[in-house]
């Protein structure tokens, strides 16, 4: 086993989620019990597994609009700002853990 055993899994969409939560509890892993589980836009379908999954949800749309204008200003020879910030939406379901944090005591003398 382990001497660090992972805590949590973030998966990049839903169906990964999904599939790997099959996976968990094939091997007899619960969520979250042993291990959290998130994902990022899968909020709709985050819903329909018990427990619920914790998911953070991008704005695709804003996020496109935002590329083309990019585009377009590229072509055109205009100036863009290269980096941009989106707000996301955290739907937190009940697929993560509560976790308390315990400083590791060193046996070393300073």
């Amino acid at each position: 086993m382990d001497a660090y055993p992972p805590t949590a899994i973030v998966t990049t969409h839903n169906s990964l989620a999904f599939h790997l939560f099959g996976l968990l509890q094939e091997r007899g892993i619960k969520v979250p019990d042993d291990i959290s589980l998130t994902t990022f836009n899968g909020y709709d379908m985050a819903r329909l597994l018990t427990p619920t999954l914790c998911s953070i949800e991008q704005p695709f749309e804003e996020m496109g609009n935002a590329a083309v204008n990019m585009m377009v200003a590229i072509i055109e020879g205009r100036k863009v700002e290269r980096q941009l910030s989106f707000s996301c939406r955290l739907f937190p379901g009940n697929s993560l853990k509560k976790l308390t944090f315990t400083p590791a005591v060193s046996d070393r003398a300073d």
